[in-house]
């Protein structure tokens, strides 16, 4: 989770903490393009080499007309170890659980 005082910036390496049980496994990412409107926010970020990724991950959050809340987590990426279409089936619902995650954070962020 970021501190509530930071700000995203393009072109900045951002690293990722993600815990599995008692392991902890953290990437390094490059923060590619940031949207910062009164009522819309996001931003995008591409795996950098060392990540068990290649792909690209966008996050947005919109507070519209009508008062609701919309939050979008869309990624594409492939596993970056040798043998990858082997291991897919293994490791394809993780990014659907994180998504699910995310957008967890975001909500119980923007609740009253």
């Amino acid at each position: 989770m970021w501190p509530a005082d930071a700000t995203a910036e393009a072109d900045t390496t951002v690293l990722v903490a993600l815990r599995f049980g008692p392991l902890t496994v953290v990437a390094a990412n490059r923060i590619a393009a940031v949207v910062d409107e009164p009522r819309r926010w996001a931003f995008a970020y591409a795996s950098l080499p060392g990540h068990a990724e290649v792909g690209e991950e966008a996050f947005a959050v919109e507070h519209r007309a009508d008062d609701t809340v919309w939050a979008v987590v869309a990624a594409t990426a492939h596993i970056a170890l040798p043998g990858h279409r082997f291991l897919q089936p293994v490791f394809a619902p993780l990014p659907r659980r994180f998504a699910r995650r995310y957008l967890a954070t975001v909500a119980a962020a923007v609740r009253p």
